[in-house]
């Protein structure tokens, strides 16, 4: 059930369900709305490519890189990225602490937040330098959110199938109905990315109208299959809540 309710003591109290609706939804309205706006406003300049071909849709690089589209994807990433890591901590300690767990699980655990960790700070990065500014800076950021991100969906899928198997839970159906949802967003967005970098080398060597276009489509994908991934990741804890706020106590501290 979506929720937010604040209590009398100046506590916000929101449902896992909520935060995870919210930030997905965030994301992927600025995303969508930044290539829409990329095309609306600077078509031309979006679709452009160094060899002059037919091309219909803009990359992501060049669609958060010119205004107005860069500012929206820019507020949504400032809105996001705050909770996206906020949750990669609860995620490693709530696993992490789990009793059963030996020492391949708690260093699977570690290995998750790296990766998550840098995944998100990679993705601000990206999103603030632009690849009309520092382009070598871009890309490199670019490579390293794209490498960080899929060893996190590798680990994050390796790490719970250890810990279903070392869980007596009564949702046992239902646990490993999640890790086949996230080992398929897995293997669209490792799909994608290959099928990607086809397109993006043989645009580059051929020259094709309508290539780069594939190229673009197949990023979009990996986008979207990221966001959905961290979604169900999070959605393991769907009936906890998440209280925000400050007490008087705390208030009454600093009087």
């Amino acid at each position: 059930m979506l929720r937010v309710k604040q209590q009398s003591n100046g506590i916000v109290i929101m449902s896992i369900k909520t935060v995870i609706v919210a930030t997905s939804a965030t994301m992927l309205v600025g995303f969508f709305l930044s290539i829409w706006l990329a095309m609306v406003y600077n078509y031309e300049s979006a679709i452009g490519t160094h060899c002059k071909v037919a091309n219909y849709l803009p990359s992501v690089s060049a669609a958060i890189s010119i205004e107005p589209s860069c500012y929206v994807w820019r507020i949504a990433i400032a809105l996001c990225s705050p909770t996206r890591l906020a949750l990669a901590f609860m995620h490693f300690m709530y696993f992490y602490n789990y009793s059963r767990a030996n020492a391949l699980y708690k260093f699977l655990c570690i290995l998750c937040i790296f990766f998550e960790v840098l995944e998100n700070l990679s993705l601000i990065g990206l999103t603030y330098i632009s690849s009309r500014e520092l382009k070598e800076v871009h890309e490199m950021l670019f490579l390293v959110f794209q490498a960080s991100s899929m060893l996190f969906m590798l680990c994050i899928c390796v790490m719970y199938k250890k810990y279903i198997k070392y869980s007596d839970s009564e949702n046992i159906i239902s646990e490993k109905r999640t890790l086949y949802s996230k080992m398929s967003v897995f293997a669209l967005d490792i799909l994608s990315c290959l099928i990607a970098v086809y397109f993006f080398l043989r645009h580059n060597r051929y020259c094709e109208a309508g290539v780069y276009t594939m190229f673009a489509l197949c990023e979009y994908v990996v986008v979207v299959s990221n966001i959905i991934f961290h979604s169900l990741v999070t959605y393991h804890f769907a009936d906890r809540d998440v209280r925000v706020g400050c007490t008087k106590d705390i208030l009454n501290h600093y009087d």
